[in-house]
C-alpha cells in the first residue's frame, strides 16, 4: 500500500473519530414528560388527583447517555403518606429521579396541586332491567340482593340502586336460574360483586 494511501485511511479513520466525539460526546439539552405518581401508606384509603398529572424536565447529557435510558416508564413518585383529606401545593421532588450520567437542569412546575378525597363504601339494593316490558308481575329470587359499591362520597352519594344489564325475559322462563353481569357505573365507581344470580319463581 502507498504511502499516500495509508495517510488517506489514517485521516479518514481520524476524522471519524472526531465525528464521533462531537456528535455524541457533546452533552446536549432535551426535555421530557415524566407522569406523577402517588405513594401512600399500606392502609391509605384515598383517592389522588395530580394538577398538572405530569411535569417537564429539562435533561443535559451526551447522546449516547440519553440513548441508553428508556424513559418510557418512567414515573416521578410524590410521598404522600403523611397526608390526610384535603387540597395541597406540593413541590415536585425532582431529586427522585435517578439518573446516571445525566444533568437534570430545571423542572417545571417545580409545585403541583394534589387533591386527595378519601374513598368510601355505601351498600345498596339490586335492580333487575328487563330488555323489554314483561307481561305480568313475576316473582325473584336476587343472589345476592344488596351489593357494595366503593368510590369518592361525591359520586356514590346519589347512587341508591344498581341495576342489572338488560335480562331477556323469555330466557329467564326457560333457563330459570341466570347470571347477569351488573351496569357499570360513571366515575370509576367499584361494585362488589360484578354479578348477580336471578331465579324465576314460575306461578
Amino acid at each position: 500500500m502507498k504511502k499516500e494511501n495509508k495517510y488517506k485511511i489514517l485521516s479518514l479513520i481520524l476524522a471519524f473519530i472526531l465525528w464521533y466525539f462531537v456528535v455524541w460526546g457533546k452533552p446536549i439539552e432535551t426535555t421530557i414528560q415524566i407522569p406523577l405518581e402517588a405513594k401512600l401508606s399500606k392502609d391509605a384509603n384515598y383517592k389522588i388527583e395530580f394538577n398538572p398529572s405530569q411535569v417537564d424536565v429539562k435533561l443535559e447529557a451526551t447522546r449516547s447517555n440519553l440513548r441508553n435510558i428508556d424513559f418510557k416508564n418512567f414515573q416521578l413518585q410524590i410521598d404522600l403518606s403523611k397526608y390526610s383529606q384535603g387540597v395541597y401545593q406540593v413541590r415536585v421532588p425532582v431529586e427522585n429521579l435517578k439518573l446516571n450520567n445525566i444533568k437534570i437542569k430545571e423542572v417545571t412546575p417545580s409545585y403541583v396541586m394534589v387533591i386527595i378525597k378519601k374513598i368510601s363504601t355505601k351498600k345498596v339494593p339490586i335492580k333487575v332491567k328487563f330488555s323489554e316490558k314483561i307481561p305480568r308481575r313475576i316473582s325473584l329470587i336476587i343472589e345476592p340482593s344488596i351489593v357494595s359499591i366503593k368510590g369518592v362520597w361525591d359520586d356514590i352519594k346519589n347512587i341508591n340502586e344498581v341495576t342489572t344489564k338488560p335480562v331477556d325475559f323469555e330466557e329467564l322462563q326457560k333457563e330459570k336460574i341466570i347470571y347477569v353481569e351488573l351496569e357499570q357505573q360513571e366515575f370509576g365507581v367499584e361494585i362488589e360483586p360484578k354479578r348477580v344470580k336471578i331465579v324465576y319463581l314460575a306461578r
